[in-house]
């Protein structure tokens, strides 16, 4: 999601969709970009945050599998798998009442993969389905639930355990329903566009109302303008729906003003506001990231570039359930901004006002450093005291939280932490980051899309920006209790995750180490959602 300093963003990879992040390896579940779940060997040549039309997943065939689910216990399941043919690898994924969707990559024995699933009460529906490798290619199935205590009854077909058929197990639509709701009690136009790749094609266009897809034409130097692909939106206290395709993409919306998009000859120009020359610079707008394609949607809320206009985003399968992330707490967005005024070293220069006094929204603080509104030694003196304390101790990096043997060790030596795996080999090395490597995960922290360097950095980055590498020479940190607390942080995360209502947000290019995004996934999904909400 960080970019290179630029006036304009130029799209010449699909702009930023969720499909990072999916599905995990785990990391505590891997990182931020992947379509649907893709293999290890995906993993390695997909582009971050970005990717280019991946193929997704096909439709299972119920013959290619049998399934269980038998109680372990008063508060854990065992969810077993056996594939007809054998697999190279099989991914589970599942929900707990309809909540905190989880991916696991299931063990493997004898030709049998198996999950552990723990936290779950008498009565708890847990919601679940596979994503398993035949010859090559990789497949879906429906969806299942099983409800602890329910006595491990046969529900027919392969489903056993007290499972039954979810999700409808057909292919996802060409398009889906996107409800936008307008509660932010705003006067005036709200604009809609929604802005990708289509994954069929891997042509970059825009989607009408109808979901119908319109290739970009050719860009020019300088850039031209683009063709309007802005839709009316809901009024106030109003809702509109449109149809969402199979886009790896953004969907934005703008209050009082449209968008202003150009193409130049690689591509798409995209609003980079922390530029005072953009000419979106001056207009009150957001975006969510989303993925749509044949293992599901994955749609999220984010606050990586910036925290502006609030909202929120929701999913609601065909089996009826339904996930909404992206709420902040009442009172919550004017806390957010406040919190940032009232912290001293320069936080309070993130925010963006209107000619007319009015908020725009919060830079995240790599954008800050970018625009000259933080110092660029903000992060200096937390870096300082790392390196320094893992010039004599051991930085334990456990980035795969399913594989819980693979750990790779850090220590300082002059200006580089040099990695080890068990063997004593080094794997990788890191130059010492300075604060935007940090905010925005890159440059001296660069984290490639493979199974080693990736990985490892990812977790220093989450570590740094949430300042738990001192406070805990095991990481990641499994639990929220050390994040944000040293006087040393980034206190533009902090803030927000603080007045989220579920906690979970997007603050940071790998928020999602542990789990800690604001994502929702169905792998058969009905219909998405978009609300606007209040400005308090």
């Amino acid at each position: 999601m960080r970019r290179s300093p630029r006036e304009f963003r130029v799209q010449t990879d699909p702009p930023a969709p969720v499909t990072h992040r999916h599905p995990r390896r785990d990391p505590l579940r891997p990182r931020r970009t992947l379509t649907a779940v893709l293999c290890a060997a995906a993993l390695v040549v997909a582009g971050l945050f970005g990717l280019a039309a991946l193929p997704g997943s096909a439709a299972a065939d119920s013959s290619d599998y049998s399934q269980t689910v038998v109680p372990v216990g008063t508060d854990q399941a065992k969810v077993s798998f056996t594939p007809t043919t054998p697999a190279a690898y099989v991914d589970i994924h599942y929900l707990i009442n309809s909540a905190n969707q989880q991916n696991f990559r299931m063990t493997n024995s004898g030709g049998t993969w198996t999950q552990t699933v723990g936290g779950l009460t008498t009565g708890a529906v847990l919601t679940y389905w596979f994503t398993y490798e035949k010859n090559g290619p990789q497949y879906d199935t429906p969806h299942f639930t099983y409800t602890q205590g329910s006595g491990g009854t046969v529900t027919g077909g392969t489903t056993t355990g007290g499972t039954t058929g979810g999700g409808g197990g057909g292919p996802v639509p060409a398009t889906i329903p996107l409800t936008v709701t307008n509660n932010s009690g705003r006067s005036g136009s709200v604009y809609l566009y929604d802005l990708g790749t289509l994954l069929s094609t891997g042509q970059q266009g825009w989607a009408d109302a109808n979901g119908t897809f319109h290739a970009w034409p050719a860009g020019a130097n300088p850039p031209a303008p683009a063709p309007d692909a802005s839709i009316p939106g809901p009024a106030a206290g109003q809702s509109a729906t449109i149809r969402i395709p199979k886009f790896s993409g953004r969907v934005y919306f703008s209050y009082g003003q449209k968008l202003v998009f150009k193409l130049a000859t690689g591509g798409l120009v995209q609003p980079a506001v922390q530029n005072p020359s953009d000419p979106n610079h001056n207009i009150l707008f957001n975006w969510s990231e989303y993925t749509l394609n044949d293992s599901g949607l994955w749609i999220n809320s984010t606050q990586v570039d910036m925290f502006s206009a609030p909202y929120a985003v929701g999913v609601t399968s065909t089996t009826g359930a339904s996930q909404t992330t992206g709420h902040l707490k009442a009172g919550g967005y004017n806390a957010v901004l406040n919190a940032l005024r009232g912290q001293a070293g320069g936080w309070g220069g993130l925010i963006q006002t209107a000619p007319d006094g009015s908020v725009l929204r919060a830079l995240a603080p790599g954008h800050g450093i970018e625009a000259g509104a933080l110092p660029t030694t903000v992060l200096d003196d937390y870096i300082n005291r790392v390196w320094q304390k893992y010039s004599s101790a051991t930085l334990t990096v456990t980035p795969f939280g399913d594989q819980p043997n693979t750990k790779y060790f850090g220590r300082v030596s002059g200006n580089t932490m040099n990695f080890t795996d068990s063997s004593g080999a080094v794997v990788t090395s890191f130059q010492k980051p300075d604060a935007d490597s940090v905010f925005g995960c890159y440059k001296l922290l660069d984290a490639p899309n493979d199974l080693v360097r990736g990985p490892i950095s990812r977790t220093l980055c989450a570590g740094y920006n949430r300042s738990t590498l001192l406070t805990n020479p095991n990481q990641p940190d499994s639990g929220t209790a050390n994040f944000y607390q040293d006087a040393v942080t980034n206190y533009y995360a902090k803030a927000i995750h603080a007045q989220m209502a579920d906690g979970n947000a997007y603050a940071f290019a790998f928020d999602d180490v542990g789990n800690h995004e604001s994502l929702v996934h169905d792998g058969s999904p009905q219909q998405a959602s978009l609300i606007l909400d209040p400005f308090n």
